[in-house]
């Protein structure tokens, strides 16, 4: 199950609380499975058990459910290439890692769009 609400705050882009699985693929091909925080159009933040090198390219997947309050709900599926921006150290449940999202396509795009709208 995947909850989602609007916080406001002085970014760019619109942060949505979202909490949902998440994969993060490395480059070299190890799997990190972690828990969504918060998401936007230009990235997302992860909760994972072990800290993450800043930088290194990867691939972030999840699904979630959109919660547009006009439609009815939907789960969307989101595939993108990520780059590590930070990686900080939550007490003793883990390390909350920052992705900026890289070289976005128009599916993942579109799928971003409609978890935020």
């Amino acid at each position: 199950m995947t909850t989602m609400t609007i916080t406001k705050e002085g970014r760019s882009h619109l942060r949505r609380i979202l909490h949902c699985k998440v994969k993060v693929i490395s480059k070299n091909g190890s799997v990190l499975v972690g828990r969504s925080i918060d998401i936007s159009l230009t990235g997302i933040s992860v909760m994972l058990d072990e800290p993450f090198d800043h930088a290194p390219q990867c691939i972030i997947m999840f699904e979630a459910l959109s919660a547009n309050q006009l439609t009815s709900s939907k789960l969307i599926n989101v595939t993108v290439n990520a780059e590590a921006v930070y990686s900080i150290c939550v007490g003793t449940t883990g390390f909350r890692v920052g992705f900026k999202f890289d070289r976005i396509n128009e599916e993942a795009l579109k799928s971003l769009r409609l978890l935020l709208a």
